[in-house]
């Protein structure tokens, strides 16, 4: 079983291989792609993980929030 660090990193993975971004597909079939992109932040109090172009506040607890690297490479 993961344990939820390993959970949200997997998590924050797959945020960044998408780009953060949705999806749409266009009558031609084609996808595009807005331009936001989105981050992991995780509450290092209450736990509470969001996913959000910015976050400084957790919404629970008023405490700030931390980004969760998206690879290994970040966290050196």
């Amino acid at each position: 079983m993961k344990s939820l660090s390993q959970w949200v990193g997997a998590v924050g993975e797959r945020v960044r291989r998408t780009g953060g971004r949705a999806g749409t597909t266009s009558d031609s079939g084609a996808t595009r792609r807005d331009e936001s992109r989105s981050s992991l932040f995780r509450c290092p109090d209450c736990e509470a993980v969001y996913i959000a172009t910015d976050k400084d506040t957790c919404s629970t607890c008023e405490t700030t929030v931390q980004r969760v690297p998206s690879t290994p490479a970040e966290t050196a």
